[in-house]
C-alpha cells in the first residue's frame, strides 16, 4: 500500500526543503535554571592511553578532559567521600555516512572538591557558599579536570550501580568490581576495539568525543537533560602504542555526540521524547538563595525546604534511509538514552504487507573492566506488519577477583550510552514513527504509566496506519482495507497497543501522542475512507 495523503505530503517537503546553514549546532541555552544545574560546559582535552589485548582483542584506551559547570541558581553540595559529588560518563562515536555508532564506553569519573572558577564572565562571576564545612560548585562556577584526572582508574566506578534519573548511586564502589590489574593501561577508560578507530580499516569516518554530567542534585531540581557536550576530532594519523594527545576538529559544544553529528550530516533527521519518569524530592538547604551574594551560608537543617520535583528523562534519535539504487533503501537509526532508568528494552517499526527485508544490523558499545552488564546483540523478530530490535533477556554467571560471582544483566540500552540499527528493505521512506518500549518497570505511580512511547517524525518505510488486520481480525497487514481493520484497530484500542492504535494526535492530525483518545478514531478513519493513497 502507499502511504496516507498525511505521510506523503510530509515526506515530500522533507526531500524539498533546504537545510539550514547555522553557525554552530543548536547547544543548551545559557538560561539559569531554579537549583543546581550541572553541565559539561567545554571538553579541555583528550589522550589516547595505548593498547592491551584483552580476550583476544586489541583494545585502545581514551579519556577526556572536562569543565563542569553549575549554571543552576543555587550552589551544589558535593561530598568527596559519599555519593553527593558529581560523575562524568565518557564516550567516543563513529560516523560513516549516515550510520551513527557508539565505539567506546567509559567508566563514570568521580568529580571530587571542585576549584571554583569563573566559567563564562560575561554570564556572571563564580560565587562560591560556605557549605556547612564543605565547599560546593558555586553558582556559575566550573572545575577544570583534564584528561589526565579523568583517565584515573581508581576514580571511575561502574554504571551499573548508578540511577541516572534520581542520580543516586553507589559509593565507594570499590568492593563490587575487580580491581585495576598492575600494568593495564586500559581498563576503566574509554575502551574502544583498536580496529575501530585505525584510519586504514575506517576509511571516510568521522569520530566524536562526548562527555556527560551526572549528579543527586541536578537531578532532583529536574535539571537532568542538559548536560551532555560533545567534540569532533581531527582524523586520526599513525595512532601511538602509548600515550599521546588527540586533537580537535574545532570546539566543543554543549549537547550530545548525536546531535551535533545530526546538525552536521545532509540527509539525517533528528527526533526527540520526553518521558515523565517519577516524581523527585528537592531538598531546598537554601531558601530563600539571593543570587550574587557571596556571604550566605547553608541553613541548618532543621530549617531545609523538600519540593516535589517532576524528573523528566529524554531520548534522542536520528534516522536517515540511503536510496540503493537497486529497488531497496536501507535505514539507519541512532538511538540515545539520555538520562533514563527505565532503559531501553526494545525498537519496533511498521512494515508494510508483503516488505521484503534483506538486512539488518545492530551496534552498541562494550561493556568491560567488570561492569555487570552482558555484551550480546539485539534480538531480531519480524512479525506481520512489524520489525524489532529487543534485548537479549539472558543473564550471565561469572566470578570477578577479589568480588566473587556476579550476575551480569542483560544489556538494555542504559543512560548516555548511543545504540545503532540498520534495515535495509524494499520500501520507499517516508515521515513515520518508532515505538520504544521500556526495559523497567516505572518506579512509582508518578511518572508516565506506558510501557512504550512513539518516536515522531522520522525516516522510515512508507506504511498505511488504516492497514493493521486480516481474515478474521487477525492483527496483519494484508493490502487491503475491510471491517478486519476496523476489528483490529478497535481490540488495539482497548488493549492499550499504541504500537497499532496510536495513529493520531491533538486535532486529529496524524501521528501518535504516545495517548489513546478520540484524534486516534479520527485518524483511522479518515486513512480509512482516503484508501491510503
Amino acid at each position: 500500500m502507499k502511504p496516507t495523503s498525511h505521510s506523503r505530503l510530509t515526506a515530500l517537503a522533507i526531500v524539498a526543503a533546504a537545510p539550514i546553514a547555522l553557525a554552530q549546532p543548536p547547544q543548551t541555552p545559557l538560561v539559569r535554571n531554579e537549583g543546581p544545574d550541572g553541565l559539561i560546559g567545554v571538553i579541555s582535552d583528550a589522550n589516547s592511553y595505548g593498547t592491551r589485548v584483552v580476550d583476544g582483542t586489541l583494545i585502545r584506551a581514551f579519556a577526556f578532559g572536562t569543565y563542569t559547570w553549575n549554571m543552576g541558581d543555587r550552589p551544589m553540595i558535593w561530598v568527596s567521600g559519599g555519593n553527593q559529588h558529581a560523575l562524568a560518563s565518557q564516550n567516543l562515536y563513529r560516523a560513516t555516512g549516515k550510520r551513527f555508532e557508539q565505539i567506546g564506553a567509559g567508566w563514570l569519573k568521580n568529580v571530587l572538591v571542585p576549584a571554583n572558577q569563573t566559567f563564562n564572565a560575561g554570564y556572571g562571576a563564580c560565587v562560591t557558599n560556605r557549605t556547612g564545612g564543605t565547599y560546593g560548585l558555586g553558582v556559575n562556577c566550573h572545575d577544570l579536570y583534564g584528561s589526565g584526572f579523568n583517565s584515573a582508574q581508581g576514580l571511575l566506578g561502574p554504571r551499573f550501580s548508578v540511577d541516572p534519573t534520581t542520580g543516586v548511586y553507589t559509593y565507594p564502589f570499590t568492593t563490587l568490581v575487580p580491581p585495576v590489574a598492575q600494568g593495564d593501561n586500559v581498563a576503566r577508560r574509554v575502551f574502544v576495539r583498536d580496529s575501530d578507530v585505525q584510519p586504514a580499516q575506517n576509511p571516510g569516518s568521522v569520530y566524536y568525543g562526548e562527555t556527560g554530567y551526572h549528579g543527586g542534585e541536578d537531578a532532583a531540581w529536574g535539571n537532568g537533560r542538559n548536560n551532555f557536550c560533545s567534540v569532533r576530532l581531527a582524523p586520526f594519523g599513525a595512532l601511538p602504542t602509548g600515550t599521546a594527545a588527540v586533537q580537535f576538529d574545532g570546539p566543543s559544544y554543549r549537547t550530545s555526540a548525536l546531535e551535533y553529528w545530526a546538525w552536521a550530516t545532509p540527509g539525517v533527521v533528528l527526533s526527540y521524547v520526553d518521558v515523565f519518569e517519577r516524581s523527585g524530592a528537592a531538598l531546598d538547604k537554601w531558601r530563600p538563595y539571593v543570587q550574587g551574594d557571596t556571604q550566605s551560608v547553608m541553613l541548618p537543617s532543621d530549617q531545609w525546604v523538600t519540593l516535589t520535583r517532576q524528573l523528566w528523562t529524554k531520548y534522542v534519535a536520528t534516522s536517515a534511509a540511503t536510496d540503493n539504487g537497486d529497488g531497496t533503501w536501507t535505514y539507519d537509526i541512532a538511538l540515545l538514552n539520555m538520562n533514563s532508568h527505565r532503559a531501553g528494552g526494545e525498537l519496533s517499526l511498521h512494515l508494510p504487507p508483503g516488505a521484503a527485508v534483506s538486512a539488518t544490523a545492530f551496534s552498541a558499545p562494550m561493556y568491560h573492566s567488570g561492569d555487570r552488564i552482558r555484551n550480546a546483540p539485539w534480538i531480531v523478530t519480524q512479525s506481520p506488519g512489524k520489525l524489532s530490535w529487543r534485548v537479549d533477556p539472558a543473564t550471565q554467571t561469572t566470578t570477578y577477583p577479589s568480588v566473587g560471582p556476579v550476575t551480569l544483566t542483560p544489556n538494555a540500552l542504559l543512560f548516555s550510552t548511543v545504540y545503532s540499527f540498520r534495515l535495509t528493505v524494499d520500501r520507499a521512506p517516508a515521515t513515520g514513527h518508532a515505538h520504544l518500549s521500556f526495559w523497567r518497570p516505572p518506579a512509582d505511580a508518578t511518572g508516565e504509566q506506558g510501557n512504550s512511547v512513539a518516536i515522531t517524525g522520522m525516516t522510515l518505510p512508507a506504511y498505511c496506519a488504516a492497514d493493521v488486520g486480516s481474515t478474521g481480525g487477525v492483527q496483519s497487514p494484508d493490502g487491503s482495507l475491510d471491517n478486519n481493520d476496523f476489528v483490529v484497530f478497535i481490540d488495539a484500542f482497548f488493549n492499550d497497543d499504541r504500537f497499532r492504535a496510536d495513529v493520531g494526535s491533538q486535532g486529529g492530525s496524524f501521528g501518535p501522542d504516545n495517548a489513546l483518545n478520540n484524534n486516534d478514531f479520527i485518524v483511522f478513519i479518515d486513512a480509512f475512507f482516503d484508501g491510503c493513497v
